[in-house]
């Protein structure tokens, strides 16, 4: 519903793990010659020396030297400028990137629920929500929502503010390079489409506005994972696939996690089926559909791609 949508209206980013983890997984151990090599480091900015792994509990080995801001820096913008030649576009002007921990992110959540969801559009939505039985009597969409996010953001890029966040609680980890390459492609494909003028806000076009989001997420999934097959070993890949914290739902309505997690299972696979292969993606027909966008969840859903091209 739009009102989803104006809460997380920065482009908060709520990364798939288990599915993303299970194709890491899958992909990595393919046998078709492609991604890293086991017995190859990683880049020397991405290695064991300059940062640990996830650990299969979800947090980072401990580190005998953590990383000054100065080489935290020094490492995403060589993330950025791997991800340009990825996705092929030009480099996006942004303000410093920003780490944060979790409680940072609770805080600006709530911020941003206050400025953006008014009590008066707060209480007619749980009316409405509750009276579908969506919602339980004693439940808070808001509230909700507010879990929802807090325990399953891994990154932002806002788009009016040009300003990139990573969510992490144990440093620049293997996870929080894999999510700094899927924030950044944000921010190069709103340098070059402008995000802002896909209309995702218009009243009542939550499925086109739906559907437009899952582009956006596909792209940004797709050339994430070619950018961790490219730069990442395949230990590093298993370990974070395997050591991947799963966020908790308990209590969250399965269609509020469904919706949220729509733009980027089904994204993957709709932009996926358009790039081609994960380890070489090739992102014209993907470019294409910035001038041209779905206007409907219908086509981005068909596996085949002929809902998409052949746009009823």
């Amino acid at each position: 519903m739009s009102t989803s949508q104006r809460v997380v209206a920065v482009g908060v980013t709520i990364l798939v793990v288990i599915g993303l983890a299970v194709v890491a997984l899958q992909l990595a151990d393919a046998p078709n010659g492609q991604g890293s090599d086991p017995s190859e480091s990683s880049s020397p900015s991405t290695g064991e020396s300059a940062q640990p792994s996830a650990t299969a509990g979800g947090s980072a080995a401990p580190s005998a030297s953590p990383l000054t801001d100065a080489e935290v820096l020094a490492i995403l913008a060589e993330i950025e400028a791997q991800v340009e030649v990825i996705r092929g576009l030009p480099a996006a002007d942004i303000g410093p990137p920003e780490l944060i921990n979790r409680a940072q992110l609770r805080v600006e959540l709530e911020a941003i629920l206050e400025e953006e969801y008014p009590p008066d559009e707060r209480e007619r939505d749980n009316r409405f929500l509750r009276a579908l039985g969506l919602i339980a009597s004693d439940q808070d969409f808001a509230d909700l929502q507010l879990q929802l996010l807090g325990d399953g953001v891994l990154g932002f890029y806002d788009d009016q503010e040009q300003r990139m966040v990573v969510v992490s609680d144990v440093g620049l980890d293997v996870g929080a390079r894999i999510t700094y390459a899927h924030e950044y492609t944000h921010a190069l494909q709103d340098a070059a489409f402008e995000i802002s003028s896909l209309d995702r806000e218009d009243a009542g076009e939550d499925d086109r506005s739906l559907a437009r989001t899952t582009l956006i997420e596909g792209d940004a999934t797709v050339a994430m994972l070619a950018w961790a097959f490219a730069n990442l070993t395949q230990q590093e890949l298993q370990e974070y696939a395997t050591g991947v914290e799963v966020p908790d739902t308990a209590g969250i309505p399965s269609w509020m996690v469904d919706q949220t997690t729509f733009t980027y299972e089904v994204g993957l696979t709709w932009a996926g089926a358009l790039a081609g292969t994960p380890f070489a993606p090739d992102f014209a027909a993907i470019d294409e559909a910035y001038a041209d966008p779905p206007d409907s969840t219908e086509q981005v859903m068909d596996v085949t791609l002929e809902a998409w091209f052949d746009r009823e």
